[in-house]
């Protein structure tokens, strides 16, 4: 949001954009939603007056809405992705042993 809507966003009051905020909890309905396959939808639209925002592709200034597609909520959530790819598999090329066999989590565990 930032990076597509500069100042217009970040000059919104944080209780109006930041968690618990009305505009979040529609995105959270948006995210949670987003990639099951029964449902497909192209453009989502979330409710938030910003001022100094020009019409454009991203942004409904007469209904108040920003406008986004699926592919620009994937390029959003793509690089948080990556980073969780990479950390896991930081974690499974640790927990291999010296000998190269995976270390048995259930053996750990039960032997404490």
């Amino acid at each position: 949001m930032t990076n597509t809507f500069g100042a217009a966003f970040t000059n919104i009051p944080f209780e109006r954009r930041g968690p618990g905020s009305r505009f979040m909890q529609q995105f959270e309905i948006v995210k949670r939603d987003f990639g099951l396959e029964e449902l497909v939808i192209a453009d989502h639209e979330i409710v938030l007056d910003m001022e100094g925002v020009e019409e454009s592709e991203n942004y409904d200034g007469q209904e108040a809405k920003v406008k986004f597609s699926n592919e620009v909520l994937e390029s959003w959530f793509r690089p948080v992705v990556q980073k969780i790819l990479a950390m896991l598999e930081e974690q499974m090329r640790r927990s291999r042993s010296p000998s190269g066999q995976a270390i048995n989590v259930s053996e750990v565990v039960a032997h404490g």
